[in-house]
């Protein structure tokens, strides 16, 4: 829910950024939403995309194309509606709610400063790792009780597109349960007898 521009500057998304859900319940409106999707103009986001019938499709539109598009909010409402596909506001400012997650973001740095790492939010790319695509190094965690010892490695590559937000956390939270409960979790031990785990947070 955040953009960076060229600079590497993060705004918000504002005012007037809204998500449309749509249930397209006939062939003809599914494929009017897939027409939409198929296009390669960015006046749309498809946040869900359209799939098959009576499944929902999200959309958010941007206050800028409602201007500068041939396809503009109304325009978008009047055809759903002449379609009859049904629709309805999903998410009136997602603005908003990108503004409440800043707060979050900020009181979870401020909570936990020097402490052991949050693992009940979602965390920024400077907390997890870099890339190689713009020059920065990749963190790779292995995880072994004795690294000289001839084990099989069990490697997890995470986050390697860009939507697949939750598999960063998803790793961080393997590497938390691995390392707080050797000693005390046998199976745990018993992992770590045989293999050691490896993980890229952030690819």
């Amino acid at each position: 829910m955040f953009y960076n521009d060229s600079s590497g500057f993060v705004y918000t998304l504002q005012a007037w950024h809204v998500v449309i859900r749509a249930i397209p319940e006939t062939k003809d409106q599914l494929e009017l939403l897939d027409d939409w999707f198929s296009q390669t103009t960015s006046f749309l986001d498809f946040w869900f995309p359209p799939s098959k019938i009576n499944k929902f499709v999200d959309i958010r539109v941007h206050p800028e194309w409602y201007v500068s598009s041939s396809i503009r909010y109304n325009h978008v409402v009047e055809t759903l509606t002449r379609m009859n596909i049904n629709h309805k506001i999903h998410i009136a400012d997602v603005g908003e709610l990108v503004r409440q997650e800043q707060e979050t973001i900020a009181l979870r740095r401020a909570l936990y400063s020097g402490k052991a790492i949050d693992l009940e939010n979602y965390h920024t790319y400077e907390e997890v790792g870099g890339t190689t695509a713009e020059g920065r190094d990749i963190v790779q965690l292995i995880i072994s009780t004795h690294l000289s010892a001839n084990k099989r490695v069990e490697f997890f590559e995470c986050n390697v597109h860009a939507r697949e937000w939750i598999t960063a956390a998803t790793c961080i939270w393997i590497i938390d349960r691995i390392t707080t409960g050797y000693g005390s979790d046998p199976e745990i031990g018993a992992l770590l007898s045989t293999k050691e785990p490896a993980a890229m947070s952030t690819v």
